[in-house]
């Protein structure tokens, strides 16, 4: 079925590093990808790095990663071990658009240079076999960069050909990581004296011709006032938030949203808001608000529909059937949208 926006991935272009970092609670986070049936969000920032320095991880290589991520895990089922998952979007995170429309992935993600080579606390067994507890920031590090590294090798290496396939096939059959590991790759200590040869070596990426791909159209508008107004507190919201950044949001919510009481969008961040605070009367009003201009708009439906379930939980004349038909609409409005079937 043709893609609708609860399936796309919505990006939020946040003002620095230093917002993401904000945003996500933890100092060194420079970007990250949030999966939910309510619609999957990455966290980026407009500026990072310093553009042509190979060493410092830039704004494009930071949105690329955590595109990957969407693109990887939207649609699989699969356990993957977090060296898979980071090592996949590494070897994402460095695609080049060149003038001609072609484009180059694989390239060596040139800042994780210090984890490679420097780290050696954490090693290919547990990063293969994800036997390790709490990383510290080199070991991080080394965890991305390997995860690259052995996403380049074993998709470039012609006699390493299918075997990252069977470690993940083995995993899926109830395989301990690391027992996977050995049963796909053989002797962990020959993998690991072939990397250390392969990561010192030339190490190339692959060309897509820019004829070969179909680009859809692409279509820019700028926020309306109430957008524009709410972004901040619909992109906390969308992030999540706990009982005291609840009370926070809410409060910024209500003073943005107050000039817009006819705009859906804000309205709908406000319910959102309003619900998260547990302020389900509240909700309930704004999600009506948004519905007395478009009686369509799928996201004040749903809240419409959350915030009477969470009353209806206390009263013994509440009419469930009622409560779903909400949820009912929403899905026949979007079928391809996964946060009605949840909730119904």
């Amino acid at each position: 079925p043709a893609l609708t926006d609860a399936q796309r991935l919505t990006v939020y272009a946040l003002r620095s590093e230093g917002a993401v970092a904000r945003l996500a609670g933890a100092s060194e986070v420079r970007g990250f990808y949030r999966p939910d049936s309510s619609g999957s969000s990455a966290f980026v920032p407009r500026s990072a790095g310093s553009k042509g320095v190979a060493w410092e991880l830039d704004t494009e290589e930071i949105f690329y990663h955590e595109y990957a991520h969407h693109l990887q895990l939207e649609a699989s089922s699969a356990a993957l071990p977090p060296w898979n998952v980071e090592g996949f979007a590494e070897f994402f995170a460095t695609a080049v658009i060149e003038k001609d429309g072609s484009v180059v992935i694989g390239n060596a993600p040139q800042y994780r240079a210090y984890g490679l080579f420097n780290v050696t606390s954490l090693s290919l067994e547990a990063i293969v076999g994800a036997t390790y507890d709490r990383l510290d920031g080199g070991e991080h590090d080394l965890l991305y960069g390997m995860g690259w590294l052995l996403t380049h090798y074993l998709t470039f290496e012609p006699t390493r050909k299918g075997q990252l396939a069977h470690y993940l096939e083995n995993i899926q059959k109830g395989m301990p990581a690391l027992a996977a590991a050995k049963s796909a790759f053989g002797d962990l200590k020959q993998l690991k004296r072939e990397l250390e040869k392969y990561k010192l070596g030339k190490l190339h990426g692959l060309r897509v011709r820019g004829d070969t791909l179909s680009i859809g159209k692409v279509a820019v508008r700028p926020l309306t006032a109430g957008e524009a107004a709410i972004m901040d507190v619909h992109t906390r919201s969308r992030r999540g938030v706990n009982d005291k950044t609840a009370r926070e949001v809410v409060a910024a919510a209500r003073k943005a949203a107050a000039p817009y009481p006819n705009e859906p969008f804000v309205q709908a961040a406000l319910a959102e808001a309003e619900f998260d605070a547990h302020e389900y009367e509240a909700a309930e009003a704004a999600a009506d608000r948004a519905l007395a201009t478009d009686p369509n708009y799928v996201r004040a439906l749903l809240y419409k529909g959350r915030a009477l379930m969470e009353l209806g939980k206390g009263r013994p004349d509440t009419q469930w059937s009622e409560v779903r038909g909400w949820f009912a609409k929403a899905n026949r409005l979007d079928t391809e949208n996964a946060e009605p079937l949840r909730l119904f």
